[in-house]
């Protein structure tokens, strides 16, 4: 690699925050056909920054790959600063590249009304101003990308070095500073005190106590360390010391430094502002944590438009995820995770019941069917080819996402299955938001809170898709787990499911 990327490299290890040191790199590296390196410098991010203008340059970084996922930052950007031209022109530039042309006209033209220095030749070349005959080659914009990303690298660089010479400087004066703290207090300090006579005596056994308020205060208050028994009363002689400076007198103890501040520790995963996860709703159930599986009915009893609102709320859910991990399971008899390479086995004959055979990446696996909602995996479940956990980054988000979309339905309905299976995980997931359209006829709930207290402790949040049917069998899984019961109505709104239980009339109409 070449010695640009280099430099951008040590800069950005020193500052591992700076968004335009990163895009910088992933440019250079992109430029030098290093795209394995480049996506890399995505794929290590927790999180996306919390000001405006490094969001930008993360939703550039994020479109060099896939344009959809840097709009889709830009979106969450426009959404609460409608008003920032540089987005506007971003998303311009974005769907430009992604071939929404009428969407890339209207951000330009926003951009352009909001600060009209907001000029860029490639789409002024499309949209107006300068004429096509004019515009740059397809080789020379090549060109110009690269060169234009070489000189962003230079002035990174530039600032770079001027930060750390001023670094230095302002730790040569800081030393000077305490070297000559450091000596005024030699030369200032005068001869060590002559110690204070001590006088050790042991008092007599058959002394009475003495009525002493302050030592009646120190039983009630007594310090972290006790005195060992038969400890010899101190009388300290008054003496006269030699510096004129008075010293106030101190408790020793009050020096002492707890467990608490010297356990304090950084390591190199440190998340600072997430350290204890992040949140997540779906229909409306929102809970806290740092691994969310969700697990989804894909039942053939599943209507056209409770898919259409499943996968919805799933967008919205995924969307919402910062700095967390993430998995989903869609389930009927059987049930496989929603990621490439999973699914029903092409060549399952389909048992009696629903499918049997099932693929993933590391193996096939097959569960057996005793009836529409008893099915049992076959095998070790310590053998099952659980996947990774998924970061929650934009472009993964969107492939979960068009998966779910693609997905078909296929027969079964087994809720003991599927949340078997999700307890599989290494490590266990924090929360499950567990939805289903219909009762497990056969379901047997105890199993599922003993298989939950087994892997983890779970949080379960259940949601019943447009159905009254199955109420205690889902409140009682989300009770006995700490979770939520969630009822989505026929309008696709949340209800309390445990307020729905208690007061059935509050809800008559919302139900079919």
């Amino acid at each position: 690699m070449s010695a640009i990327v280099d430099s951008l490299t040590s800069s950005l290890r020193a500052d591992p925050d700076s968004w335009r040191c990163r895009l910088a790199l992933i440019e250079v590296l992109l430029t030098e056909d290093h795209r394995d390196e480049a996506s890399q410098l995505l794929e290590e991010i927790d999180e996306l920054p919390s000001d405006v203008d490094s969001q930008i340059l993360a939703a550039r970084a994020y479109g060099l790959f896939e344009p959809s996922a840097g709009i889709e930052i830009l979106d969450q950007i426009l959404e609460n600063h409608p008003e920032n031209a540089e987005a506007h022109l971003e998303k311009a530039r974005l769907c430009k590249n992604a071939g929404e042309y009428e969407q890339s006209r209207h951000h330009y033209s926003q951009a352009l009304k909001l600060d009209p220095s907001k000029q860029d030749r490639s789409l002024e070349a499309i949209f107006g101003g300068v004429p096509p005959e004019e515009s740059s080659a397809p080789g020379d914009s090549f060109s110009d990308a690269i060169q234009q990303a070489r000189e962003a690298a230079s002035a990174i660089l530039s600032q770079t070095e001027h930060r750390a010479k001023i670094q230095s400087l302002i730790i040569g004066v800081a030393m000077t500073l305490i070297l000559c703290i450091m000596m005024i207090f030699v030369v200032t300090s005068g001869p060590e005190p002559e110690p204070p006579k001590i006088v050790a005596s042991i008092p007599p056994e058959s002394e009475a106590p003495v009525d002493d308020p302050l030592q009646k205060l120190k039983e009630k208050n007594p310090t972290p360390s006790t005195p060992p028994q038969g400890a010899m009363s101190i009388n300290v002689a008054s003496v006269t010391a030699p510096s004129t400076i008075s010293v106030a007198p101190m408790d020793s103890s009050s020096f002492g430094m707890s467990d608490a501040t010297l356990s304090m520790g950084f390591g190199p995963s440190m998340s600072l502002g997430n350290a204890g996860g992040s949140s997540a709703m779906f229909f409306g159930s929102r809970s806290t944590g740092k691994r969310f599986l969700f697990v989804l009915d894909a039942s053939r009893s599943m209507k056209e438009n409770q898919v259409e609102l499943r996968n919805q709320e799933l967008n919205r859910a995924l969307r919402g995820l910062r700095g967390v991990e993430y998995q989903v399971i869609l389930f009927a008899g059987g049930a496989y995770f929603a990621e490439e390479g999973w699914g029903v086995h092409p060549k399952d004959r389909a048992g009696r019941y629903g499918p049997e055979k099932y693929e993933s990446p590391d193996g096939d696996y097959e569960f057996v069917a005793k009836s529409l909602f008893s099915f049992h995996l076959v095998g070790d479940e310590d053998k099952f080819p659980a996947p990774k956990w998924k970061k929650a980054d934009p472009i993964t988000i969107r492939k979960s996402i068009e998966f779910v979309e693609k997905s078909k339905l296929f027969s079964g309905t087994d809720w003991d299955n599927a949340l078997r299976i999700a307890h599989l995980m290494d490590p266990p997931p924090d929360v499950i938001f567990f939805m289903s359209d219909g009762l497990d006829s056969e379901l047997d709930t105890s199993s599922i809170i003993r298989n939950s207290n087994r892997n983890g402790r779970s949080k379960i949040n259940s949601i019943a898709m447009q159905t009254k049917e199955g109420a205690e069998n889902f409140a009682e899984i989300a009770d006995r787990t700490g979770g939520t019961y969630t009822i989505v109505d026929k309008n696709g709104e949340p209800i309390d499911g445990f307020d729905y239980m208690d007061n059935p009339e509050k809800y008559k109409g919302r139900l079919r």
